[in-house]
């Protein structure tokens, strides 16, 4: 078993965390096209197997969600 350094639920509730402030705030980009990319990332990271990058990635996905509304 592979220890993360982060709890898989809360890397979850972050991914639906983006995934709807990008429905809700997103004005000029394509839903479809968020939403496929946000996956791709999070499907990368999950290849992670260092604790402390997993940790780095969960950071910087935080970081994201809390400038989301203001990208545009």
């Amino acid at each position: 078993m592979v220890t993360t350094g982060v709890p898989p639920r809360m890397i979850l509730s972050l991914y639906r965390e983006i995934v709807r402030k990008g429905e809700q705030t997103l004005v000029l980009t394509d839903l479809e096209f968020f939403r496929r990319k946000v996956r791709s990332e999070f499907e990368a990271g999950r290849r992670e197997l260092k604790p402390e990058n997993v940790s780095l990635l969960f950071q910087a996905g935080k970081r994201f969600a809390s400038k989301l509304g203001g990208l545009l």
